[in-house]
């Protein structure tokens, strides 16, 4: 089974980091998925969490990111119903510009932002499955 969601994307060019967000309603749980991605030849490993809480999402994309990212919020519309089927790998080559609902580049400061965009995420959702 698939279904469509909200994702947000925040990615950092100083520390090479990707990170995508997306709310699962089933858990009640924020997923986060991310990697380094460089062109330094070295393959970082992916990482996956679950989280309930906004104020620890907010602290763990601060330990992670320099203060000035770019965002974007995605629609993607075949996601697997459970996120533990949700790779990195998979988010990735998801991302195109016909996903694409929003960007903000250079966002400075965005930890502040962050809570709107988290709210979105968990209260902007389908209640079906497709």
């Amino acid at each position: 089974m698939s279904t469509d969601c909200l994702v947000l994307l925040i990615e950092d060019s100083v520390m090479y980091m990707n990170l995508f967000i997306l709310y699962d309603d089933e858990k009640k749980s924020f997923f986060l998925c991310g990697k380094k991605i460089t062109s330094t030849g070295v393959d970082w490993l992916p990482f996956s969490f679950h989280c309930e809480s906004e104020k620890v999402v907010k602290s763990f994309t601060r330990l992670i990111m320099e203060d000035t990212v770019n965002m974007c919020l995605y629609n993607f519309n075949d996601l697997p119903a459970n996120c533990n089927d949700i790779s990195f790998d998979t988010l990735y080559e998801m991302k195109s510009e016909e996903c694409e609902i929003s960007t903000y580049f250079e966002e400075e400061d965005y930890y502040e932002d962050i809570t709107e965009y988290l709210e979105m995420l968990k209260n902007v959702k389908n209640d079906y499955n497709i």
